[in-house]
Parts: C-alpha cells; sequence; structure tokens
C-alpha cells in the first residue's frame, strides 16, 4: 500500500474495498460498508510522527491545501476526538465517493453550513429536498444530473446503513435505507409456515447491546478466513415466517419463555418486518445451533471420559424443564397456539 501521505485519496479507495462486502439477504448480493472499521481508520494518524488525522489530511488534498474557512483543520480533528455523531465523516466518504478523483468532496463545507454535519444517515434521507438544493449549489451537477446525483448520494448513504439493523429490537419495521448486513445465507430447513437459515453478520455491524448479550450467552466471534485477520462474525439462525400473526404470537412466545428464565432452548434476539414492493416479509434473529436433538443423537458418538459424561448430562438437564415449559408456557396473545420447532 502506498505511503499515505503521497496519494490520501488512493489509499482511501484501498482501504474503502477493504471495508466493503455484500449482503447475501438480496438478490443480487447489495453491498454494503463496515462503517464503524472505516470511521475508526480515518480518524487515526497514518504514522507514528504524523500531527494529523487521515480525515484531515484527506481534506487537505481535496481543498488543494486552502481551509474552506479560518481554523477548519483544528475543528475538524477537535470534532473527531469530542464523539459527536460523526454523520461528516460519513458525508466525507459519501463525498469522496460521488466523484472518480473525490473533487466533490471539497464540497463537505457546503453540509457544515447547512448544519447538517451532526445529522445521522436516516435523517438525510428524509431531506432529499434540502440534498438536491445543497448538491445545486455547488455547480459541480445541474438539471437531471442533480436528481442523479442525490440518488446516488442516498444510495451511498445507505451502503454505510447497517448497524442498526442487528439489534435486540422486536417488531422494528426496518425502513428501505438500512441494509441487512448478511454476507453469509444458507438453509437449514423449510416446510410449513417459515424458513430457518444460518446467516453470518460482520461484527462491527452489530449493535453493542446484542453483542454484550452474546457474550452472555458465550457466543464467540468467528474468524473470517475469507477477509484480513482482523475479521470476525457471529453465527444466528434467521427464521422467516410468512404470516404477520404467526410472527406476532411467535415473538410473544418468546418473550414468556426469556420472562421465565428458561435455559436449554434458544432465545430470539431480535425481529423485524422488511417490505420488498408490495409484499411484508417477517423475520426472527435467533441463537444458531448446528442441528436439533434428533440430529445430535444420531451424529455425535456418546462421551465416555468422565468429564464430558458429566458435561452431557448437566447440559440435557437443562433442556428437559425447558421442554416442559414450551408446553406449558402462557403467553400474552390473542391468537391460537403454534407448532414451533427449535434449534439447540
Amino acid at each position: 500500500m502506498a505511503r499515505f501521505r503521497d496519494d490520501p485519496i488512493g489509499v482511501f479507495y484501498q482501504e474503502l474495498e477493504e471495508c466493503t462486502r455484500h449482503s447475501k439477504f438480496y438478490d443480487p448480493p447489495r453491498p454494503f460498508v463496515l462503517a464503524s472499521r472505516l470511521l475508526d481508520w480515518l480518524r487515526e494518524r497514518p504514522e507514528v510522527d504524523e500531527s494529523s488525522a487521515r480525515a484531515t489530511i484527506i481534506l487537505e488534498t481535496v481543498y488543494g491545501g486552502r481551509e474552506p474557512w479560518a481554523g477548519a483543520w483544528n475543528h475538524f480533528d477537535e470534532r473527531m476526538a469530542k464523539g459527536h455523531n460523526q454523520c461528516w465523516l460519513k458525508l466525507l466518504v459519501i463525498l469522496l465517493q460521488m466523484d472518480s478523483d473525490g473533487s466533490f468532496a471539497k464540497h463537505l463545507d457546503a453540509f457544515y453550513q447547512a448544519e447538517m454535519w451532526d445529522s445521522r444517515l436516516s435523517d438525510l434521507h428524509r431531506r432529499s429536498q434540502e440534498l438536491f438544493g445543497i448538491i445545486m449549489r455547488t455547480g459541480f451537477y445541474g438539471g437531471d444530473d442533480c436528481d442523479q446525483a442525490v440518488s446516488w448520494f442516498l444510495h451511498l448513504a445507505t451502503q454505510l446503513s447497517t448497524q442498526r439493523a442487528m439489534t435486540m429490537q422486536h417488531k422494528r419495521h426496518l425502513e428501505p435505507h438500512i441494509l441487512l448486513p448478511i454476507t453469509e445465507k444458507d438453509g437449514i430447513n423449510s416446510g410449513g409456515q417459515s424458513n430457518v437459515f444460518r446467516i453470518e453478520v460482520p461484527h462491527e455491524c452489530i449493535s453493542s447491546d446484542l453483542v454484550n448479550h452474546l457474550k452472555r450467552l458465550q457466543r464467540q466471534a468467528i474468524p473470517d478466513p475469507d477477509y484480513d485477520g482482523k475479521s470476525l462474525y457471529y453465527e444466528f439462525a434467521l427464521k422467516k415466517i410468512d404470516k404477520e400473526e404467526d410472527w406476532v404470537r411467535e415473538i410473544e412466545f418468546h418473550r414468556a419463555l426469556r420472562a421465565s428464565q428458561t435455559e436449554g432452548i434458544v432465545q430470539c434476539l431480535g425481529s423485524w418486518e422488511v417490505q420488498t414492493g408490495t409484499k411484508t416479509e417477517y423475520y426472527l434473529l435467533m441463537e444458531f445451533g448446528w442441528s436439533d436433538l434428533n440430529q445430535y443423537f444420531r451424529s455425535i458418538p456418546p462421551p465416555s471420559i468422565a468429564q464430558h459424561i458429566y458435561d452431557f448430562w448437566r447440559s440435557l438437564s437443562s433442556v428437559i424443564p425447558a421442554l416442559s415449559h414450551i408446553h406449558n408456557l402462557a403467553i400474552s396473545s390473542n391468537h391460537s397456539s403454534t407448532v414451533v420447532r427449535y434449534y439447540v
């Protein structure tokens, strides 16, 4: 990789490529960016003896060394240090991609003047008319090109909006500008009213509350062999349900099961609905297990070492009371009961 000062924008594009993944939740797969990793990279200084962050050096390059206003470089560094929403860093990432040589990024100050620096990208999707006005005033685009530029801007913004999707919230309506960052999606079983998939999600795209919960469940992030040694992912089971009433009923079931502090059954970690054209799809995000009990007993030899025997019966002893809870659990729902298949 070239020395950063020699070609800041070129090195930025290399890092952007390193941070780009493709979500296989969609057909065809859609690209997204590991935003937290890329923003951390922009905040860092490229060399030990360097006084400026990479983002500031990039701005010095696109502005030709001219500060857009007096003290701007110090202002940028202060913003990075104080931990604001950092939307301006995401704006920088977007604007660098709006033109092949990154020259459109010199209009970042136009977004500062419009008080968009501390917004969230989701807010920018609701301010398309303001975006149109800013882009038009730059003189870089005009007429129909400006409409296309706004669309391209929002498309790039969507690629940076992945972390908010994987949370422990329930019954979320997933907005169109939030991508589901699912890099692998393999069917586990199908039939009846649902389909279940094993999915992989990059560590960077999971909210902190969900990561902390996974740690409590002793779920470990797994190194991704397809990328550098720094890349980690978590495995989940993703359950797709066809009917809203079944989806709501199962959410309430899992809530009641969790309230009873039942162990031995995989947990439902979150749920959302996704609008695809005129159709709404319903999903549950669950712990992943590689087999059910039937498959486990068929494929795994009985334990023979004392510690393994003890561990086996201790684990199985948590499943037995869980089965009792499943058959006797009362849920706060007006719907009739449903048959649910679990993976342990």
